[in-house]
């Protein structure tokens, strides 16, 4: 079900099936609201592209190798968010691209239907430095929010070289 408000926060699994190296990897994208990701896959569904509806606190995910999770967590209270977190790391993915800000704002909780910028290096998340972060100010409409950035972590310990 939708969050309220109306809001549906949006991700998208892109499984570790990449066989041909010009193409690009079969891709799920993942949508609370079902009606939304029906229609989206009658639209844009294809051979490597599906979208389907789950709960990204609850509903176990598929592996990938990366899970492009972007403007998601910022609707949902620290605990819901924390369980999507902790739902991601269940699906033993590589690799999570997530909505962060790197400025000093306080991980506070979303108010109802509304949402807030996450620091996903701060408490409650303590994620650490990514490995890559990907600026998004230019996509910003409110200026205090320029900090706005997409940031590359592993959700996976790395192996050890052979």
């Amino acid at each position: 079900p939708p969050t309220p408000g109306g809001y549906a926060p949006r991700t998208a699994a892109i499984p570790r099936r990449c066989k041909v190296h010009r193409r690009l990897p079969d891709t799920l994208v993942i949508d609370v609201v079902e009606r939304l990701a029906r229609l989206n896959e009658e639209r844009y569904g294809s051979e490597g592209r599906h979208f389907t509806s789950l709960d990204i606190i609850r509903d176990p995910l598929p592996r990938a190798d990366v899970i492009f999770c972007r403007d998601c967590l910022v609707h949902l209270k620290n605990r819901q968010a924390l369980a999507a977190l902790r739902n991601f790391h269940r699906s033993q993915s590589t690799y999570l691209l997530a909505t962060t800000f790197t400025g000093m704002h306080p991980n506070k909780d979303a108010p109802l239907g509304g949402w807030r910028p996450l620091n996903l290096e701060h408490a409650p998340f303590d994620f650490g430095p990514p490995l890559r972060l990907i600026s998004e100010a230019d996509s910003v409409e409110d200026p205090r929010f320029t900090d706005k950035s997409l940031g590359l972590r592993p959700l996976r310990p790395s192996q050890p070289a052979a």
